[in-house]
Formats: structure tokens, sequence, C-alpha cells
């Protein structure tokens, strides 16, 4: 079993309170009322770090944020300003997940997490967790919203 990341949309008054209470977010994770504003990329963000950093993003989406809970992946929240939201969210939408793949054979960290840049089925999981996570951070920044992740 491995850990999951949640990328949750939040505006300013819940990132105010998620200071303050990391549960309101936790909380909201899971709650089917705000299943809309947060998107999972599964095991996957791992490789999608270590991808998106080697394809040269200007700030690392998956776990560049500031920590506002917790030290280890295990209980930490973090947060993602509008501005950095943005940043991310140009990167991403202008580099296809073929251009991350690319980086797959390059990045030997992905074997030891049990991804093989050769299988298929890898490199289509995580494809579609790249586009999740491209299309989270395109919605939060037209919205100007923060994002907040979570590990779990």
């Amino acid at each position: 079993m491995g850990i999951i990341a949640y990328y949750a949309r939040v505006d300013a008054e819940t990132l105010a309170r998620a200071r303050q209470d990391t549960g309101v977010v936790i909380g909201q994770l899971f709650d089917p009322a705000f299943a809309a504003r947060v998107a999972d990329v599964d095991k996957a963000w791992w490789p999608l770090r270590q991808l998106i950093e080697h394809a040269g993003a200007p700030v690392d989406p998956v776990t560049g944020g500031t920590p506002i809970h917790g030290h280890s992946p295990e209980d930490m929240l973090l947060e993602f300003t509008p501005e950095q939201v943005g940043t991310a969210a140009a990167f991403l939408s202008t580099t296809p997940a073929s251009t991350i793949l690319a980086g797959m054979v390059e990045v030997e960290d992905l074997a030891a997490y049990g991804f093989d840049s050769a299988n298929d089925d890898d490199r289509a999981y995580i494809a579609g967790q790249y586009e999740t996570l491209v299309d989270q951070y395109a919605k939060a920044a037209e919205t100007g919203e923060s994002i907040v992740v979570f590990f779990s």
C-alpha cells in the first residue's frame, strides 16, 4: 500500500481556516459535497514529481507547496498560493503528457518505485494522473484559488 496525494481547490476563507485547523480541509477531502473540488493522483505523485521536475517546471506542483501541517508525507498538508498555482498551471497546460513521459527513461528513481518506462500500462497510468493534475491546476488558476495537498 502506498501514499495517495489529494489536491483540493480552496478559496481564501477555507485556506485561512485550514491554517488554523487542518481538519477543515481533510474533512472536505472526503465530503461528497466537496468532491468536485478535489482531485487525487493516486500513488503517481512521486513519479509525477520527478518527471515534472525533469521537464523543467518553474514550480513543483506536486510537493513544492508551503507546509501548513506535518513534516512527512504521511501527515503533511501543503499550500500552493494562487500565484504558485498560476505559474504551475501555465507550465502544466503547455507541457503535454508525452513530454513528461519522455523523461521516464532518464529518471532512475522511477524503477525503485515500481514504474517501468517500457511498460505501456505504467505510461498510461502516469499520463492519466498527469492530466488530472493539469486539470486541477487549470481550474484553480482560472478562479484564483489556492491548492492544498494532503497525503494519505
